[in-house]
């Protein structure tokens, strides 16, 4: 129930009426001819009657306010008015009441965040207040402090209904407008899984190619984001720009696909022809990032297609695709690409958490002479002896010893 601080005395029981739904107490209480200081009392958060019954879509209430001359103007705390309150809450009638009665004041106005009655109806999907704002000339090109369009709203929402009647209304603006992050309505409709907008928009024309302010494309933040269905739907629309585009880490589409495991893409790009060999800021291939993030079948996709270069490639810091598995104990990719050839001897700088990974995985294979090249550290064969010693593994401890780990 709101609290009515510091409202007159015959205020609470209008204001308390309105925010439980009771229509008939609100209208009884109105047709007692309240003072206008009653109809313009505020709730702790500094509501009105009139936007309280705008909240709440009590469109009699809002009426009979209007009629007794209710401010529809007022802002409460944050700068909301009561044609925002009911564009956000979805109340066409309400909102119709208000902009009917010529004194709802600008369709422009706006909250402290810059948003218009036109962006909240967008950004929770109300199609049909949209329209009518649309129709009373709202400014679809109006945009927030975080150069945020209603537009960019409905892609984030999803709301396609809501895109259309924006998008078919001549004053939707740039389709490659930008918010304060770079970010355009393709972006967040792809970052967000809405297929349905994202292929509308790209039936429009909308740029691809477009990067945020990290340089992350529509198709990357997709795929970060686990959305394959918004990726494939922009790789299949023959205009997913370029597959080599980097973000600020230097990684590509097909680096991030491999690096969350979704095979599916994996296989689609690098059908497309991307690059598997492509090394992102810290010199690491789609491979590595694959193996790191134990994402056996993606590491498969791209050893099988032939075009992820050498097993034995290294990043900034020396480390393969072996080590870099071994590190984060995937035994399963440790095994396959100890399997296809990788040589654990070149794995140099193993660390001691990267030590029993690969030799589990050389156990496992029966591969236990290719780790007998290896340069143990002194501190990696106690540590090795030490670790096979407390398990009571007295088949790996002779096999250490027998390759000179003593």
């Amino acid at each position: 129930m709101a609290s009515t601080d510091g409202a007159p005395p015959s205020a609470p029981g209008l204001l308390a009426a309105i925010e439980r739904g009771d229509v008939a107490g609100a209208l009884a209480a109105l047709g007692e001819g309240p003072t206008g200081e009653c109809l313009e009392a505020r709730d702790w958060n500094g509501r009105t009657a009139l936007y309280l019954a705008a909240e709440k879509g009590h469109v009699r209430v809002v009426g009979r306010l209007l009629e007794l001359g209710a401010d529809a103007e007022a802002k409460r705390r944050d700068g909301e008015t009561a044609l925002m309150a009911a564009a956000l809450g979805g109340h066409l009638e309400a909102a119709e009441a208000l902009m009917s009665s010529g004194r709802c004041g600008q369709l422009e106005a706006r909250d402290r965040r810059g948003q218009t009655a036109l962006y909240f109806a967008a950004w929770k999907g109300h199609v049909s207040v949209v329209g009518r704002l649309l129709e009373l000339g709202a400014d679809a090109e109006a945009k927030r402090r975080d150069g945020e369009t209603a537009l960019m709203a409905a892609a984030l929402g999803g709301h396609l209904e809501v895109a259309e009647a924006l998008m078919s209304s001549d004053r939707c603006g740039d389709l490659e407008a930008t918010d304060k992050n770079g970010q355009t309505a393709l972006y967040l409709a792809a970052a967000n899984g809405h297929v349905r907008v994202v292929c509308r928009l790209l039936a429009l024309g909308a740029d691809t190619e477009a990067k945020d302010s990290d340089g992350t494309t529509a198709l990357m933040a997709a795929i970060s984001r686990g959305h394959l269905e918004a990726a494939e739907a922009l790789l299949s629309s023959g205009r997913c720009g370029d597959l080599e585009a980097r973000d600020c880490f230097g990684r590509t589409a097909l680096y991030l696909v491999a690096e969350k495991g979704h095979v599916r893409v994996v296989c689609r790009l690098l059908e497309l022809g991307a690059d598997a060999g492509a090394r992102s800021l810290y010199s690491r291939t789609a491979l590595m990032a694959a193996a790191y993030g134990g994402q056996l079948e993606a590491a498969e996709a791209l050893l099988s297609s032939g075009r992820c270069g050498n097993l034995e490639a290294r990043d900034q810091y020396g480390r393969t695709a072996l080590y870099l598995a071994a590190q984060k104990d995937h035994v399963s990719v440790l095994c396959r690409l100890l399997e296809l050839g990788a040589d654990p001897a070149s794995a140099c700088r193993l660390c001691s958490q990267a030590t029993r990974p690969l030799i589990d995985a050389a156990l496992a294979l029966g591969l236990a002479a290719r780790l007998a090249n290896l340069r143990w550290h002194r501190g990696r064969r106690r540590l090795a002896l030490w670790r096979a010693a407390s398990d009571e593994d007295t088949e790996e401890r002779m096999w250490l010893e027998a390759i000179g780990v003593s």
